[in-house]
């Protein structure tokens, strides 16, 4: 699990949503938008009940997407915040294929460095 400082606090939440940029995977959607200079890159993972009906699904997927977070951090870039909207089928990946795909799509973003 990624620390509290690293986590999008909700009242950031829509802000981002209205104004981030936006990106997608066949797996993922993703918002990105800028933060204060020098300060860590924030996360959200979002998993909606119609990904999985059953909340020990939804929270398995969001910790399994923040471990891979917690150890790409050091290479992504600083100043930005990134919501990840988990789609259909992400549940039926292994953990390499998860950590692919989302540092496929931070790459995508040129956000790793």
């Amino acid at each position: 699990m990624l620390p509290k400082k690293r986590r999008i606090k909700k009242r950031e939440f829509s802000e981002l949503l209205a104004r981030g940029a936006y990106g997608a995977s066949p797996l993922f959607s993703v918002r990105i938008g800028r933060s204060e200079p020098n300060t860590p890159t924030t996360f959200a993972i979002v998993v909606s009940k119609k990904v999985s009906a059953m909340a020990v699904d939804r929270n398995k997927l969001r910790r399994r997407c923040y471990h891979v977070l917690r150890d790409l951090a050091p290479k992504i870039k600083d100043s930005h915040k990134i919501v990840f909207f988990v789609k259909k089928g992400v549940e039926k990946l292994s953990f390499a294929e998860l950590s692919e795909n989302i540092r496929a799509i931070l790459e995508r973003g040129n956000l790793i460095h």
